[in-house]
């Protein structure tokens, strides 16, 4: 019996020490250290995430910026998409989204406060973070107009911050500004598929003209008693001047074709390029090509949109002297050509759209492909590579 205690009692303490050896800190799970922040393979693995935030073309069966950020409010989807926000939702991904984005962003620029990494290292990284809280605070207050500015990593639970009273979106819209200035001048490396100076300062070129403008046009009524504010435009604006001349500097140039920027199968050699997803057929499969050929009901451009390209003396449909006609005219084939009215536009209007309208009772069809409708009856053809 004393012998089967003994026995019993080093079984307990074998087992505890066991127990002891097998208490491991989860394998997805990391230690908040200064450690960890000083290893440049973490911070990489943090900064990466961000680029999920930039989807292009769609993955698989996604279908990317196209359906649901390029085109906005000037594509008119099968479902009848309600473009305007009338409420806020809590639980509404478009509300939630930027904000995980937004904190992951202060998550990196904490921690880095506690790395003994090169000063210029922490710039680098923190300029990145900075570029994509800019990027996601510019979608949300597109959205949303005033939100909460946050610089601090909040915890879910405080419902006090993550809920709390909104920031006036001037406010934000110049942090954002700020941010995207720090980018500029931080992030380094030249590789056109990563984040770069080179595409902090488009980014920069992108929302400063939107902010400018928006400011310029915006009144009153519409705009929470925001009346036009021609100071802060054009404070915006030059800056939009100043980021466009200093890349433009750096040797960019337009491509020679207008399609082959959106349809190419390699963009490595294309010098219009700044920042970019490569092609890979075995990942994008059905994407953005396959969403604007859809049998089920195709995303056209609304008549706003069409409108809104000028004519070839440079002037809008509102002061052009060139003919304004945008009738189609039923061709030999009975479809209704829009040739003669693309003739007097932007050109790359013409290669956006396909030549006839396409509606129900009069479907079209490009080579290759199954014949399809639009919503609107422009259908979107600049994707397309028939090749």
């Amino acid at each position: 019996m004393k012998k089967l205690f003994i026995y019993g009692t080093m079984a307990l303490m074998a087992l505890t020490s066991c127990n002891d050896f097998l208490d491991k800190a989860p394998l997805d799970a990391f230690t908040n250290t200064p450690a960890y922040w000083s290893n440049t393979s973490n911070l990489d693995n943090q900064c990466n995430t961000f680029y999920n935030n930039y989807s292009g073309y769609g993955n698989g069966s996604g279908s990317g910026w196209y359906y649901f950020k390029t085109l906005s409010d000037d594509q008119v989807d099968y479902q009848s998409t309600v473009w305007t926000y009338t409420s806020v939702v809590a639980t509404s991904t478009n509300w939630s989204d930027p904000f995980t984005e937004i904190r992951r962003a202060n998550y990196i620029i904490e921690g880095l406060k506690t790395s003994s990494l090169d000063d210029a290292v922490k710039a680098n990284y923190e300029g990145l973070a900075r570029l994509n809280r800019a990027w996601e605070y510019y979608q949300l207050v597109r959205m949303y107009g005033d939100v909460q500015w946050i610089t601090t990593v909040v915890d879910p639970a405080e419902k006090d911050v993550v809920y709390g009273p909104r920031t006036d979106r001037d406010i934000v819209m110049d942090n954002v500004l700020e941010d995207l200035n720090y980018a500029t001048t931080t992030i380094t490396g030249t590789n056109k598929q990563r984040f770069s100076a080179d595409m902090a300062l488009a980014m920069k070129a992108d929302i400063t003209l939107y902010e400018g403008t928006y400011c310029k046009y915006r009144n009153a009524n519409d705009n929470a008693g925001k009346a036009a504010d021609n100071a802060r435009a054009e404070k915006y604006l030059r800056e939009c001047v100043s980021a466009c001349e200093t890349l433009m500097g750096k040797g960019y140039s337009l491509n020679p074709s207008y399609q082959g920027n959106y349809n190419s199968i390699s963009l490595s050699s294309n010098p219009e390029m700044i920042f970019y997803k490569p092609y890979s057929q075995n990942t994008f499969m059905h994407s953005t090509i396959d969403y604007t050929i859809n049998t089920s009901g195709t995303s056209g451009m609304t008549k706003n949109a069409f409108d809104s390209y000028l004519f070839l003396d440079g002037k809008p449909k509102a002061t052009t002297t060139m003919d304004t006609n945008d009738a189609a005219v039923k061709d030999a084939n009975g479809k209704y050509n829009l040739e003669s009215v693309l003739a007097v536009r932007d050109k790359r209007l013409a290669i956006t759209l396909d030549p006839v309208l396409c509606f129900k009772g009069s479907a079209y069809s490009r080579a290759g492909v199954a014949a399809f409708t639009s919503t609107t009856g422009y259908g979107i053809a600049k994707y397309d590579n028939t090749a």
